[in-house]
């Protein structure tokens, strides 16, 4: 992507940033699915943590990529009631999928 260490630390926010961006987003997209398929149907309940935390960063990087990847000028959060959301709605989904 031609994006350098220096441009890194002078927070060069240009063409070849969002490029190099996009292509880690869609890289990180493709871990969360991965890591998704390969968790074995029987410990469904005992990942519950690691699926809530999953949620949780998958749902920032969305925020972060439809922002434009405006990481050097702004701090991406998820509010308490967001993540208790997420966390109340993995629960019902936990309860009620098959064990």
């Amino acid at each position: 992507f031609q994006y350098t260490e220096r441009d890194l630390f002078g927070k060069v926010h240009d063409g070849r940033f969002l490029a190099l961006m996009t292509f880690q987003a869609e890289r990180a997209e493709a871990l969360f699915e991965e890591a998704e398929s390969l968790a074995p149907p029987e410990d469904h309940h005992a990942l519950f943590a690691p699926r809530v935390m999953g949620l949780l960063y998958r749902e920032l990087l969305h925020r972060i990529q439809s922002d434009r990847f405006r990481v050097f000028d702004r701090r991406y959060r998820l509010s308490k009631p967001r993540k208790i959301s997420i966390l109340a709605l993995e629960l019902i989904r936990t309860k009620f999928s098959k064990s």
